[in-house]
């Protein structure tokens, strides 16, 4: 509960003060997905030179120093392609007022994930860590709009490395559309 009251606290002192309190950063536009819904996976292999476009540590380090943020959130194509912890050790050492980070991800890198959140929470300050896993229907389904057979099982291991963790956020998502809803008539089954 402090955790929470801390964070509230941070972000009505950056409103009161007229500051932004949360930044969302795409890390990257690479993607391991290939999602019917989200062309974001495209961006590199249409424009493979866009891929040095990637902020480098440094600059990172420099940009989030104009900031005392309350909340980040750190997206992509799929963030945990990058060495994320060091990206947020970065963004807290600047910030020290960072209350939350939040990271959405399409669960393809179950270990990785586990690894990396478990090192955030142990070696920074980031008192809140929360992951977000979108599932997209039943394993048929979910597979088919994400483009990669075999990601819907990768979920049992998603869940195994978070409930290890105790402490992290565990959110699942649907996305409702069109095709999930009125899958028969598109023939995904």
């Amino acid at each position: 509960m402090y955790k929470m009251i801390s964070l509230a606290h941070s972000i009505a002192h950056a409103k009161v003060q007229g500051n932004p309190y949360k930044v969302t950063y795409a890390v990257t536009y690479q993607c391991n997905a290939r999602c019917r819904i989200c062309g974001i996976w495209k961006k590199y292999l249409t424009s493979p030179e866009k891929l040095k476009e990637e902020l480098t540590m440094s600059e990172i380090d420099l940009i989030f120093a104009d900031f005392d943020l309350s909340w980040v959130s750190l997206t992509g194509g799929e963030p945990f392609l990058r060495d994320l912890f060091s990206i947020a050790s970065t963004i807290q050492e600047k910030n020290p007022h960072l209350q939350l980070l939040t990271i959405p991800t399409n669960g393809s890198l179950p270990d990785v994930t586990f690894k990396t959140v478990e090192r955030i929470l142990e070696e920074t300050k980031i008192p809140n860590v929360f992951v977000s896993i979108s599932l997209d229907g039943d394993e048929h389904l979910h597979d088919r709009l994400k483009g990669v057979e075999g990601l819907w099982k990768k979920h049992e291991r998603r869940t195994s490395c978070s409930i290890q963790l105790k402490v992290i956020g565990l959110k699942f998502f649907w996305s409702l559309l069109y095709r999930n809803i009125m899958q028969d008539t598109f023939n995904l089954h």
